[in-house]
Order: structure tokens, then sequence, then C-alpha cells
């Protein structure tokens, strides 16, 4: 399905190929998603994404009083086995109430470049944090690191391999 406006040369299209649904603008013009007549998701003709804006001034904006959610997983337990790759975080906040034994484990996705991990420790005991296999939280490939009772770490992995903490 192709529209075209002819007062303003803009034309729109949608349709389905191999790789699935497509839409987008013909020429040089932005693509406005509304709801309610409102616009909702707007990209502009440099390619920029506005969610609740029509001026985007970056790859992403969002519009006043608008928030990303994060994935939280809250009331987690620490592994007892203590080992690289046990207690798997799965969330990019992490609350582990649970930390039974001095050294119980969580163990950090594999890192991703730009990817943030907040680990809360909210257990009794000093928690042993492990980046996933191959990976480095700055002690070292494969070393782990520990975090007290009480406290909390964000981990920002600033390539494939390498997590710091911020």
């Amino acid at each position: 399905l192709s529209v075209r406006d002819s007062t303003n040369g803009v034309e729109t299209f949608l349709f389905a190929s191999s790789v699935g649904g497509i839409m987008g603008t013909v020429t040089n013009d932005p693509l406005n998603i509304q709801t309610n007549n409102t616009s909702a998701i707007f990209i502009d003709a440099s390619q920029n994404v506005g969610i609740g804006r029509t001026d985007p001034t970056s790859a992403l904006s969002m519009g006043n009083d608008e928030l990303i959610a994060v994935d939280v997983n809250a009331g987690l337990t620490a592994s007892t086995t203590q080992e690289q790759g046990q207690g798997a975080l799965t969330a990019q906040v992490n609350e582990i109430s649970t930390v039974a034994n001095i050294n119980d484990t969580v163990t950090l996705p594999t890192a991703v470049a730009g990817l943030q991990i907040v680990i809360i420790n909210n257990g009794a005991q000093t928690l042993q944090i492990f980046p996933a296999s191959s990976d480095n939280l700055g002690a070292g490939v494969d070393t782990s690191t520990t975090l007290a009772s009480g406290s909390n770490v964000v981990y920002c992995a600033y390539d494939d391999t390498n997590w710091e903490s911020i």
C-alpha cells in the first residue's frame, strides 16, 4: 500500500515482505505514529526517534515526564554453591535479600558494551560477585569481587569482556 499527498509530495508505504512488515516514507519526510490523534512515536528524516515528542534532538528523545523502566528482580537468594556461574543475574536491577553465608554467590550476565547491572546486597552476609566466564570485573578474568551487606554497586560493561564498577 502506497499513499502520496499530491499537495506536498509526501509518500508513505506499508507492505509485507519475506523479512516482515515494513512501513515508512519514500520521500525525505518524517514518520509519525499516532494514537488518539496525538503523536506517540515520531521518527524524523534523520532517523532520530521521539517518544511523546515530535522534535527529537538525538537518536532517542523522550518527552517530559517520560521514563524508561528497567527490569528489576527483588528478593533474590545468593547461591550457596559459591562458584562462578551460580546465582545468575537476569535483570538490570538485582536486589539480593538472602545471603546466608559469607561469600554466597551471584554471577553477572555476559558483558555487552553499554550494559549496566545494579546489585543491591540486602542480605546478612558479604556477597561474592563473579563475572560470566571469560569476563573481567577489574581484578582479572574470571576473578570474583565482594560486596558488603547493606551495600550496592553498579557495573557497566565498557566492551564485550570488561566491567567497571561505578
